[in-house]
């Protein structure tokens, strides 16, 4: 049996849970963020924390649901904490992808289209799209339909960004220190 997983498909599904925008500045609150992704290949939900053997207890799932059903996020997706500084963030630009064409076309202040091209190992085509909500929330979409060995891929991703708090060393109730480290997002060094 083939295996769809090959490494320009994981360097797509990087840069996409990284945000696949370039070159625009946006408006937010500075203090700690939370991302959730769910990505799907071929139909199929991809692994989060929730899915993997032993990564937590009992208690530590149910709470963790819990709190991000309370956040807003969407549970049982993959969860990151980023501590945003400034009251500006630009967004990453794509990291190169072999083969690919990237076209980042904001509409306004607060939203934008990606249109990705990929001729390489990777070959096809996606379309996705950017928004932000106010300073606290924004959500961003991406399909894509390619082949990789000359088997057919289908990959959809969708991701909740949403402010949680002034406070970057102050977790919301339910999500464990001990799992979760708070990266920097500050771009200020971009």
């Amino acid at each position: 049996m083939k295996s769809f997983v090959t490494p320009a498909l994981v360097a797509l599904i990087s840069w996409l849970a990284v945000g696949g925008a370039q070159a625009q500045t946006l408006s937010v609150k500075p203090g700690l963020w939370a991302s959730a992704s769910t990505t799907r290949l071929n139909g199929s939900n991809m692994p989060t924390l929730f899915d993997v053997n032993g990564a937590m207890t009992p208690e530590q799932r149910s709470s963790l649901t819990a709190a991000m059903s309370r956040l807003g996020l969407p549970a049982g997706s993959n969860l990151a904490l980023h501590c945003q500084r400034s009251d500006s963030y630009r967004l990453p630009a794509p990291q190169a992808l072999e083969g690919c064409q990237v076209k980042v076309s904001p509409t306004n202040a607060t939203s934008g289209t990606i249109a990705l091209s990929c001729s390489g190992k990777l070959q096809g085509s996606g379309r996705g799209s950017y928004v932000v909500t106010g300073r606290t929330a924004a959500r961003q979409q991406l399909s894509m339909e390619a082949t990789s060995r000359g088997l057919p891929l289908k990959l959809e991703q969708s991701t909740v960004f949403k402010w949680l708090g002034d406070d970057c060393e102050r977790l919301p109730a339910g999500i464990d220190p001990e799992m979760f480290a708070v990266e920097e997002a500050d771009d200020s060094k971009r």
